[in-house]
């Protein structure tokens, strides 16, 4: 091997592309000795792991979309919740309102008869005229 006047040794390009390649095939085959790829099944086991590498990642994306999806449902329904409570969409105030005992009168706010006049002592009672009476058998 010829040496430069400063002690370094002087390849010919063709010798330092075999060296080099040499070296890397010894460093390949000392790297999947290491992970125990270094028979012959190498090949057939990473072609084994690209369709579970494929199916990680498909899993992976679902999980992720689905966990959007159940966190825009959450946010969705506290929305509407928030806005039913904001509009106060409860019983009281729907359009069918249950059946009133109390007469009309009263209902809408109407003074009663006998407030308005002290001349009378008793007053007219629309309900209690309105209810049937037992035992009145006809008369």
């Amino acid at each position: 091997m010829p040496q430069t006047p400063s002690g370094m040794v002087r390849l010919p390009p063709h010798e330092l592309e075999d060296l080099l390649s040499q070296a890397a095939t010894r460093g390949a085959r000392q790297a999947l000795a290491e992970i125990a790829l270094d028979n012959g099944e190498a090949a057939t086991d990473i072609r084994d792991l690209r369709p579970l590498l494929q199916a990680l990642r498909l899993a992976r994306r679902t999980a992720w979309q689905t966990a959007v999806r159940v966190l825009t449902t959450v946010v969705l329904a506290a929305l509407l919740a928030w806005a039913g409570l904001k509009l106060d969409l409860s019983e009281r105030h729907t359009r069918y309102r249950p059946a009133s005992m109390r007469p009309r009168r009263e209902r809408l706010g109407w003074p009663p008869p006998c407030a308005t006049s002290r001349a009378r002592p008793s007053c007219f009672n629309e309900a209690e005229a309105r209810t049937p009476r037992m035992g009145s058998g006809g008369q």
